[in-house]
């Protein structure tokens, strides 16, 4: 994990607003059109202008490389985005998941989803009889009941597990299931999480890997699958605390501030423009867009 994404998630987990966002709370953000939204710690956590995609196809690739280097024989990459007509012959929508892979022979299809878990809608969710990841955040007694009154229903599920399901019984689920290919949701909170549904495809595809050199990969992991668990979480993390520190730029840009540096957006002592990627000898470049029009949108009064 690198210095950032450490940092971001600790503040997170102190419930401490992101540092230096002071001069950019209360303003407008108009991300999601012409009425705009107010600029508060969650929005730059959740900014729909640009960037959550940025922490799915990290995820995306990063399990693609973890299958090409790692994988137990049981498992290979076909492609990414098979969609239309490379998903099905006769379709002729472009829909579809987001990779598909063989696993002993079999097309299995894999569709990748975030949750925001920071967001106000999903943060009463995260208590204990809802979620095993309720000790990431703090809530409030209060909190906790007011949602288990209003989520009671779905005592044996969480947003993820929700999430999971959601997947299966949508448009692209119900079209894999009519033609009897499966579709695995891989479903994962900004913060590291994973769904159950996709740690199970974890222990297919990395499970039965006996080729970890002993100390590989650290005192402390001791399989191969336990490797390619504590990538993608870190993977996860690292992406999202690249878009967080992407909306932060972008938005000072706004207010007239680009040349503003926070000592924690390099917080892992590298160049700002490079992210160490936990993936073996692999060093990923975070290019910062130069289009203007990504991160946070224009604040109002901008200059």
């Amino acid at each position: 994990m690198t210095g950032p994404a450490f940092l971001l998630a600790l503040s997170d987990f102190a419930g401490l607003d992101i540092p230096g966002t002071a001069d950019l709370l209360g303003h407008t953000c108009y991300c999601t059109g012409t009425k705009g939204t107010t600029v508060t710690t969650d929005h730059l956590h959740t900014c729909g202008k640009h960037g959550r995609w940025h922490i799915h196809n990290r995820l995306r690739d990063a399990m693609r490389r973890l299958v090409s280097q790692r994988g137990n024989g049981n498992i290979s990459f076909v492609q990414n985005e098979p969609r239309g007509a490379k998903l099905f012959p006769d379709l002729t929508k472009p829909i579809g998941p987001d990779a598909e892979y063989r696993i002993n022979g079999q097309r299995v299809l894999v569709d990748f989803s975030g949750i925001a878990d920071i967001a106000p809608n999903y943060r009463p969710l995260w208590i204990a009889k809802l979620c095993t990841h309720t000790t990431q955040l703090k809530l409030s007694l209060a909190e906790a009941l007011t949602a288990h009154a209003k989520f009671d229903e779905r005592a044996s599920l969480n947003p993820v597990d929700i999430r999971d399901r959601t997947k299966h019984n949508g448009t692209v689920g119900r079209l894999c299931a009519d033609r009897n290919v499966p579709l695995t949701p891989c479903t994962f909170i900004n913060s590291g999480g994973i769904s159950r549904t996709f740690d199970r495809l974890l222990i297919t595809a990395f499970g039965a890997d006996d080729s970890m050199i002993p100390g590989e990969f650290g005192a402390f992991t001791f399989s191969t699958l336990q490797h390619c668990r504590n990538v993608l979480t870190a993977t996860i993390a690292n992406a999202h605390a690249e878009y967080v520190i992407r909306n932060m730029r972008t938005a000072l840009q706004h207010r007239g501030k680009s040349e503003m540096r926070l000592a924690w957006w390099n917080g892992n002592a590298d160049h700002p423009r490079l992210f160490p990627d936990p993936l073996t000898n692999a060093v990923i470049h975070v290019e910062e867009s130069t289009s203007g029009d990504s991160g946070l949108g224009g604040l109002a009064g901008d200059p």
